[in-house]
């Protein structure tokens, strides 16, 4: 291998290993329930203008972390559904001027 396509092999494996790990991250914070944390950790990636055009030999590997990306995405909207509808639900509950204890069942 070529010193000039080790440059950019070397620049790319960086931003997929940072793109990954951040990826990797936001699932955590997903599964705690934090999706202000899952939405930092993907804010934080610090993107590389200057990165050549994707050398083919990591063209699985971006296509892999892409899909991690997308399958994460997809993910956060639904979550971020899900506290829309709960606002939404707690809005419409809140106490009037006769305060009565009221329950949302979230098994449904």
């Amino acid at each position: 291998m070529s010193t000039a396509t080790q440059g950019p092999l070397v620049g790319w494996s960086s931003m997929l290993d940072q793109v990954d790990h951040a990826v990797d991250a936001a699932w955590v914070a997903v599964g705690r329930g934090d999706l202000g944390e899952a939405s930092r950790a993907i804010d934080e990636l610090h993107h590389s203008a200057a990165l050549p055009p994707l050398p083919p030999e990591l063209s699985g590997r971006a296509r892999d972390v892409l899909e991690r990306l997308r399958a994460l995405d997809a993910e956060l909207e639904a979550a971020r559904v899900d506290v829309w509808r709960e606002l939404q639900v707690t809005q419409r509950l809140a106490p009037s001027e006769r305060s009565v204890p009221r329950f949302i069942d979230q098994t449904s």
